[in-house]
């Protein structure tokens, strides 16, 4: 057995961002995430002590800081001090998921752990954590119950529950799965997608204006049905524009869902103003916010051409572009021991 005093472990997580599908998560419903680089890195190290101890950076009531409390004492052989590091790359809390990450991270050490204890193997690694594939081919792929690594998929899901009672989850395993996720918390289902479009291009903006999500939702009314339906309908047409690699589509879609979250006051009045300047630009397609109130992320469907157009909006506006569909993270989160911190 690599002594696992000297060895070093490194978990990458990609940043999320739902394309459709907000506030709908949050009763099960269906919703695309798009998972993009550059990830959050989760990282711990092991030093040799007579007492058990972890440190690391999370606030005590935060998803990742409340699992990490549970933590069990191991056996004395694996006693010592485990330091856990956190690295943010867009330093700024701006609806990416870092969260989450947080969280898979420190559920994913945990098992770690768990590992040890059980079979003395410290080599937890593994450059794609969940194989699910691009199910472009396949429109309705059913995938219940998928294992990976050596647990069941839901366990990480309803362990997170019981931390974050309010939150969907969605966001969690679609940064595990990796590329576009399409999770469907009804039947408990995830297809996932690469990009399939030659003549359409997607760029992120933060727009710096980011909304507490837990907040925002504490004191917002619920969806009446009516308007849940009608948004279930909209990213079903988005899930079918993927799988059939129709730009027009996915347009339309994008901006189906936005109409409805407009019609229902969840769109921020800077979100809206940003919205009907950038529609007004040649080579733009959709455009969407994204996150709670569409406050912290727009989403811009555009020509290839339309590049310098979205460029010189984000900088006339002083805004900073996160990613593009060439940054989408198709592997999902990763897990390397013994990797360089």
């Amino acid at each position: 057995m690599k002594d696992v005093c000297s060895s070093r472990h490194r978990i990458l997580i990609p940043g999320k961002t739902f394309l459709v599908g907000e506030y709908l998560a949050l009763f099960g419903g269906p919703s695309i995430i798009v998972n993009t680089g550059p990830c959050f890195e989760f990282l711990w190290t092991f030093e040799e002590s007579d007492e058990f101890s972890v440190r690391h950076p999370f606030h005590k009531d935060s998803p990742a800081g409340r699992w990490l409390n549970r933590v069990r004492l191991p056996d004395q052989w694996q006693r010592g001090k485990y330091v856990i590091q956190f690295h943010d790359p867009y330093v700024q809390r701006c609806g990416l998921g870092s969260s989450t990450a947080e969280f898979a991270g420190a559920w994913y050490f945990d098992r770690w752990l768990a590992r040890l204890e059980k079979t003395s193997d410290w080599n937890f690694s593994g450059s794609s954590v969940l194989e699910l594939g691009d199910h472009r081919d396949q429109i309705v792929p059913r995938w219940s119950s998928e294992r990976f690594g050596s647990q069941k998929f839901r366990d990480i899901l309803d362990d997170y529950r019981t931390v974050t009672p309010s939150g969907s989850g969605a966001d969690l395993i679609s940064q595990i799965a990796g590329g576009l996720a399409v999770w469907d918390g009804r039947i408990d289902e995830m297809r996932k997608f690469s990009w399939p479009f030659s003549d359409l291009a997607m760029t992120l903006i933060f727009t710096g204006k980011k909304l507490e999500t837990h907040t925002h939702l504490a004191t917002t009314s619920p969806l009446d049905p009516g308007v849940r339906s009608e948004m279930i309908e909209w990213v079903e047409e988005a899930v079918q524009a993927f799988a059939l690699a129709d730009a027009d589509r996915l347009t339309a879609s994008i901006r189906g869902f936005g109409k409805v979250l407009h019609e229902n006051g969840r769109v921020a009045v800077h979100t809206a103003e940003f919205i009907e300047e950038l529609e007004n630009c040649s080579g733009v397609r959709a455009v969407k916010g994204c996150g709670a109130m569409g406050s912290d992320i727009l989403l811009v469907l555009h020509d290839q051409a339309a590049t310098f157009e979205i460029s010189e909006f984000s900088q006339r506006h002083g805004l900073r572009i996160i990613a593009k569909n060439g940054d989408i993270w198709q592997t999902g989160l990763e897990i390397h021991d013994g990797a360089e911190l």
